[in-house]
C-alpha cells in the first residue's frame, strides 16, 4: 500500500472533520454502483471543499470545547440538492405530499406577507360571521349569553339501546310526569318525630301547594291546576309525612297537640312513634318506607307486629316529600319557582334540601357559571406563559412582540366561540361538555402559535420583504400544524361518529371539529399578518404595546423597547434555556448514553404492562352527583338520602301491558305470574300496584268474553276504581282497552353494578312474561344502558379513532413511522386506563370524551419527533441520530406544546363539580404522559433497539451497519447516517481506501467493546 501506516492515521483523522459534509456526495440509495461513482464525481469535488472549511475549524477546537458545544445538526445537514433519497417506496409519496403541501404553504405565506391587513380582516370576517349562531342554538337554559340544553335524559343516553326503546314507547303511551321532591330532617339531629318539625313540615307542604304560583300566559296557575291525578276526581298524587302520620287537615291540629303534650312529658321517640301508629289505616302504613328514611333498618311490612313497625319509624331520620306533576311547559315553569322558593330555604329548626326533575339540568348551569372564571384564570396563565417564553423571541434581536403573541391568545378564544356559533347555525344543542370547548381551544391552539414564531425566527435576517419570509417560513409551520390538526380532526369526527347514539358526546366531538378547523384557520392566516406587522412597527420606531405612538431612546441611545426586553423578558431566557437543554444534554444523552436510554424505556415498558395489569379492574357508570357542585341543594338531597335509605332510592317502576287480553285464561294467568314474582322480591317496597291483576283473580277461569266484559264494566263503574286507576288505562273512542299500565315500588341501589342487575332482573321478569309487557323507568336509559354500553362504545371510538389516524398519518409521515405513533398513541391510552383504574375512576361519559381527547392531542407530540426523524437526516442513518436530531430540532415545540395543554386544563381541577376534576385529572395525565412517551420513552426504546441491533451483529461475527458510531472519541459525536454516507463516499476515492482498512479496524475494536 503506497502510505504508511502513520500517513493512513493522519488521513483518518483529516477526514473524521470531512463526514458530515461528505454525505451530500451520495444521490439515491438504489442507484446503482456505476450510478453512484458518477454522482460521486459530479458532486464529490464541491462538497470535499465544503468539508476541508469545515475541518480546519473543528480541528481548532480543543477537544472539550467539542464535547461541551450545543448538539445540533445545522452544521452537518448536507444540500438539498445532494441529498440521499429515501429508501422505502411510501416515503416517496410522503414526500410527494409534503411538497404539494409546502407549495401551497409557500405560496399562501407570499400572499398574506404582500397583503397582511386583508388576510387579517378575512380571519375575523369569518368569526364575526359565526358569533351570531351563538344566539340561535336551542336549549331551555342559558351560559353567558349562550343557549344550553338542560335536558340531561336526552343529552347522556344510548338512544340505540333497548331500554331507551322501552322507555320511549311507554310514555309515548303513558305520557311521564315531572317530580319534586324534598327532604326535611331537625338542624339539632335526632329524631325528626316531633311536634315541631311536623308543624315546619306542614307550612313547608302549604307553601308548595298554595302559596307558590307563575304567571304562565296570562292565568295565574298554582300546584292543583299541574298536578298529577290517578283519577278525575281524584286527589293530587302526592307523599307526605305530615299526612300519611297526622291525617288530613282537619285531624292534623288536634294530633299535633297530643304529640306536643307527650313530647312535654318526655317522651321518647318509641313512645311518640307508637303514639303515631295508632292513628293509622294500612293503607297509610304501606306508603311510610316512601316518607320515612330510617338508615340500614328495613321496613318490616305492613303485615308487621305493633312493636316492630314501632321501632322501624322511631329510628327515622329524615322525611322525604314527593309532589307529581304533568309533564308540559308550565310544569317546568312551577317547578322553577318552586326550586327558587326552597333553595338556600332558611328555618332555625330543620334542614331542606331539594331535587326535581329538572334539578341535573339547573345544576349543570350552576356549574357552568362556576366556569367562567376558571376560563379567565386559565386565560391570564397563558397570556404570561406564552408572552414569557415568546415575547422576546423575535427574528429581530432585542425586540418584542408582546401585542403579537397576546394576539395568539385571543385567535382560539375566538375560534371556541365561533365553533360555538357553526353549532347553533347547524341546530346542535349545547351541553355541558361543550362548555369545555374554549379551554381546549386555548391549550391547542396556542401550539400554533409557537410553531409560528419558531419558523419565522428562522429565516435569516436578510431576507427583509415580508412576502420573502413567510414563503421560507410557513411551509415548516403550516406542514406541521395541517398534520397535526388533520389527525385531531379525523379523530374527534370518528369519535362523532361513533357515539352518534350518545347525543351529549356526540355533540361535543362535533364542537371540537369545528373549533379545531376555525382555530387552524386564525392561526394559518391572522396570526403570520399580525408577526409581519409586528416587524413592519419595529422597522417604523414604533411601541410594541401602543403601536401608535414612536419609540423613544432610551439614555444610553437605546430604544425603550428594547431596555425593557433586556431588562425584564429577555433575562429569564427561559427559552433560549430549555432550547439549550434539548440541544445540549438531552439529544446527546439519547443518543449516547445507555443509562438514559435503559431509564427511559424501562419506565415507559413498567408503564404500559402495569397499566395492562390494572386495567380490567375499571368499573362503568357514575353517579348523578358527579354533574353536581359539591356544595349545593341537590348534592344535599343525595347525600341525606343515601344515608337514610341505605343506599337506596324508590324506583317507581312502570309496566306497559298492550292490548290486554283479558279474556284469554292463559293471559291472566301470565298476569297473575309475573306480578307474584315481583310482589315477592326482597327489594319490594309496595306490593304491586296492578288493576289487570285485580280484574284478573275477579274472573273465574273458564269465563267468556261476555262474562269478562262484565266484569270489567262493573269494576269501572266503581268511583274508588277511577279515582286511582283512571291514569292507568288507555281505551279508544269505542271503548276498547288499548293499554295498560301497572306499578311496581322497590328500593333501587345506588351503586352502579348493582342497581345494573336489579334492572337487568326486572326487564327479564316483564320481556320473559309472554305478555308483550315493557318494564320502564328513566333511570334505565340513563343509567342502566349506560353502564352496559360505555365501555364497549369506549373501545370501539378509540379502535375506530386510531385506525382513522393510521390512515391519515400515512399521507404526512411514512408509514412505519405512523404505525409507530399510533401504537405510542394507543400505549397513551392505556397508562390513561391504568390510571383510571388506580384512581377508581370508571368507564363514564367524562372519561369517553378524555379517551378520544388522548388520540386527538398526543398523536401531534409523537408525530413531530417522528417526522423529524425522517426529515432532514440522511436515509442509513441510526435510530440513536434521528431521534437525537428529532429533538434537538422540535424538542422544545413539543415541550410547549405539552405544557399549553396542561395550562389549558389545570384550573379545572379546582372546579367545584367533580365531573369536571375527572376531566381535568385524565387530561393531564394525557399530556405528561404523552409528552414523556414523545421525548424520552419513545426516543429510547428506538435508540436502544438499535444499539442492541449492532451488539447482535458484532456477536454473531457479521459487519455492522454501516451506521455505526466511531469508537474514537472526535468521531463519537458523529451520527450514524453520516458514518454510513461516508464510508461510501471514502471508499470510492483513494484517500479512502486507506482509511477504509482504519475504519475495519475500529469496527472490529468496537465489536470486542459490545461483546
Amino acid at each position: 500500500m503506497a502510505a504508511s501506516k502513520n500517513e493512513k492515521t493522519d488521513a483518518a483523522t483529516g477526514l473524521s472533520g470531512l463526514m458530515s459534509s461528505a454525505v451530500c456526495a451520495l444521490s439515491s440509495q438504489e442507484a446503482t454502483d456505476a450510478t453512484r461513482s458518477e454522482s460521486v464525481k459530479a458532486t464529490g469535488p464541491a462538497c470535499v471543499m465544503e468539508s476541508v472549511q469545515s475541518t480546519s475549524s473543528r480541528l481548532a477546537e480543543s477537544d472539550g470545547t467539542r464535547r461541551s458545544r450545543r448538539w445540533s445538526f445545522a452544521g452537518h445537514e448536507p444540500p438539498s440538492s445532494c441529498t440521499r433519497s429515501s429508501a422505502h417506496a411510501d416515503d416517496k409519496v410522503v414526500d410527494c405530499m409534503i411538497r404539494l403541501q409546502e407549495t401551497f404553504w409557500t405560496a399562501l405565506g407570499r400572499q398574506i406577507g404582500k397583503r397582511p391587513m386583508m388576510w387579517l380582516s378575512f380571519s375575523f370576517l369569518i368569526y364575526l360571521a359565526l358569533l351570531p349562531g351563538t344566539l340561535m342554538g336551542p336549549g331551555d337554559g342559558k351560559w353567558l349569553w349562550i343557549n344550553m340544553t338542560t335536558d340531561f335524559l336526552a343529552e347522556f343516553s344510548f338512544s340505540d339501546s333497548e331500554e331507551w326503546e322501552d322507555y320511549q314507547s311507554g310514555i309515548k303511551v303513558f305520557p311521564s310526569m315531572r317530580q319534586i321532591s324534598l327532604a326535611i330532617k331537625p338542624k339539632s339531629g335526632g329524631s325528626p318525630l316531633s311536634a315541631a318539625t311536623l308543624t315546619e313540615c306542614m307550612k313547608i307542604v302549604n307553601a308548595l301547594r298554595h302559596e307558590t304560583t307563575i304567571d304562565f300566559e296570562g292565568a295565574e296557575i298554582s300546584f292543583d291546576d299541574l298536578c298529577k291525578r290517578s283519577g278525575k276526581n281524584a286527589d293530587c298524587y302526592a307523599v307526605t309525612p305530615s299526612s300519611l302520620l297526622l291525617g288530613n287537615e282537619a285531624n292534623a291540629q288536634m294530633r299535633l297537640q297530643d304529640l306536643s303534650d307527650l313530647e312535654n312529658n318526655g317522651a321518647d321517640a318509641s313512645a311518640r312513634a307508637n303514639f303515631l301508629l295508632s292513628g293509622m289505616h294500612p293503607q297509610q302504613l304501606a306508603f311510610l318506607p316512601l316518607a320515612i328514611g330510617s338508615g340500614k333498618t328495613k321496613f318490616p311490612g305492613v303485615a308487621a307486629s305493633q312493636e316492630q313497625l314501632r321501632d322501624w319509624l322511631a329510628a327515622g331520620e329524615l322525611l322525604l316529600f314527593t309532589f307529581n306533576l304533568e309533564n308540559s311547559k308550565a310544569a317546568l315553569e312551577f317547578e322553577k319557582a318552586a326550586r327558587s322558593k326552597f333553595v338556600g330555604f332558611a328555618n332555625s329548626n330543620i334542614e331542606v334540601s331539594f331535587y326535581s326533575t329538572g334539578s341535573l339540568g339547573y345544576e349543570l348551569l350552576a356549574i357552568m357559571s362556576d366556569v367562567i372564571p376558571l376560563l379567565l384564570v386559565t386565560i391570564a396563565i397563558m397570556l404570561i406563559f406564552v408572552v414569557v417564553l415568546t415575547g422576546a423571541d423575535t427574528r429581530m434581536p432585542g425586540e418584542t412582540q408582546v401585542m403579537c403573541t397576546t394576539f395568539g391568545i385571543v385567535v382560539p378564544g375566538l375560534a371556541s366561540f365561533a365553533g360555538i356559533g357553526l353549532m347553533g347555525y347547524c341546530g346542535l344543542p349545547m351541553n355541558i361538555l361543550c362548555g369545555l370547548a374554549p379551554f381546549l381551544g386555548i391549550a391547542v391552539g396556542v401550539d400554533q402559535l409557537f410553531l409560528l414564531v419558531s419558523a419565522v425566527n428562522s429565516v435569516p435576517l436578510d431576507i427583509t420583504d415580508p412576502a420573502e419570509v413567510l414563503a421560507i417560513a410557513m411551509p415548516r409551520a403550516g406542514t406541521a400544524a395541517s398534520c397535526s390538526t388533520t389527525t385531531a380532526v379525523i379523530a374527534f369526527a370518528v369519535g362523532a361518529w361513533t357515539s352518534s347514539a350518545l347525543n351529549g358526546f356526540f355533540v361535543f366531538c362535533l364542537a371540537l371539529v369545528f373549533v379545531l378547523l376555525l382555530n387552524f384557520v386564525g392561526m394559518m392566516t391572522a396570526v403570520p399578518a399580525v408577526l409581519m406587522l409586528n416587524e413592519r412597527r419595529i422597522e417604523a420606531g414604533r411601541r410594541d404595546l401602543v403601536p401608535c405612538l414612536k419609540r423613544k431612546a432610551g439614555g444610553n441611545g437605546m430604544s425603550t423597547s428594547i431596555m425593557i426586553n433586556k431588562g425584564v423578558i429577555s433575562k429569564l431566557a427561559v427559552g433560549p434555556r430549555i432550547k439549550e437543554f434539548f440541544a445540549g444534554h438531552a439529544a446527546p444523552a439519547l443518543q449516547s448514553n445507555l443509562a438514559c436510554q435503559l431509564i427511559g424505556a424501562v419506565l415507559m415498558i413498567s408503564m404500559l404492562v402495569g397499566s395492562a395489569v390494572v386495567y380490567p379492574q375499571i368499573g362503568k357508570g357514575m353517579p348523578d352527583s358527579y354533574f353536581l357542585p359539591d356544595v349545593s341543594v341537590t348534592q344535599d338531597y343525595l347525600k341525606d338520602v343515601e344515608v337514610a335509605l341505605d343506599a337506596n332510592v324508590p324506583l317507581p317502576l312502570s309496566i306497559l301491558l298492550p292490548r290486554p287480553l283479558l279474556h284469554s285464561e292463559i293471559y291472566r294467568r301470565k298476569v297473575q305470574t309475573l306480578f307474584g314474582e315481583l310482589a315477592n322480591r326482597s327489594d319490594a317496597i309496595l306490593p304491586p300496584v296492578c288493576w289487570v291483576k285485580d280484574v284478573a283473580d275477579m274472573i273465574p277461569a273458564q269465563a267468556d268474553k261476555a262474562t269478562v266484559a262484565n266484569i270489567l264494566g262493573h269494576f269501572w263503574s266503581l268511583s274508588v276504581v277511577e279515582e286511582n286507576y283512571g291514569w292507568d288505562r288507555v281505551t279508544s273512542s269505542d271503548g276498547d282497552l288499548l293499554a295498560a299500565r301497572c306499578h311496581f315500588f322497590a328500593w333501587q341501589p345506588m351503586d352502579a353494578d348493582k342497581r345494573f342487575l336489579q334492572a337487568n332482573e326486572l326487564i327479564d321478569y316483564a320481556s320473559r312474561a309472554g305478555l308483550e309487557a315493557v318494564a320502564f323507568h328513566e333511570s334505565f336509559p340513563i343509567h342502566v344502558a349506560r353502564y352496559r354500553k360505555i365501555k364497549d362504545a369506549v373501545l370501539q371510538t378509540v379502535g375506530w379513532a386510531l385506525l382513522s389516524v393510521l390512515l391519515s398519518l400515512a399521507v404526512f409521515i411514512p408509514f412505519r413511522h405512523a404505525v409507530i405513533a399510533v401504537v405510542m398513541v394507543a400505549g397513551v391510552v392505556l397508562v390513561m386506563f391504568g390510571f383510571m383504574s388506580l384512581t377508581e375512576t370508571t368507564f363514564n361519559a367524562v372519561t369517553y370524551s378524555t379517551c378520544v381527547m388522548a388520540i386527538g392531542f398526543c398523536v401531534e407530540y409523537l408525530v413531530h419527533v417522528l417526522h423529524f426523524t425522517n426529515h432532514g437526516v440522511p436515509a442509513d442513518s441510526g435510530w440513536e441520530f434521528r431521534v437525537a436530531h428529532a429533538l434537538d430540532q422540535v424538542g422544545y415545540d413539543v415541550l410547549l406544546g405539552c405544557s399549553t395543554a396542561f395550562i389549558g386544563v389545570f384550573c379545572l381541577s379546582f372546579h367545584t363539580a367533580m365531573c369536571f376534576r375527572i376531566f381535568a385529572a385524565n387530561t393531564l395525565v394525557i399530556t405528561t404522559i404523552g409528552g414523556f412517551f414523545a421525548l424520552w420513552g419513545l426516543p429510547a426504546c428506538l435508540a436502544l433497539g438499535s444499539r442492541g441491533k449492532r451488539a447482535l451483529l458484532c456477536r454473531v461475527g457479521t459487519q455492522p451497519e454501516a451506521s455505526i458510531v466511531e469508537a474514537s472519541a472526535d468521531t463519537a459525536e458523529m451520527d450514524a447516517g453520516e458514518t454510513a454516507a461516508v464510508d461510501t463516499h471514502i471508499r470510492n476515492t483513494e484517500l479512502g481506501k486507506a482509511q477504509a482498512e482504519i475504519k475495519d479496524e475500529e469496527v472490529a475494536a468496537s465489536c470486542v467493546v459490545h461483546a
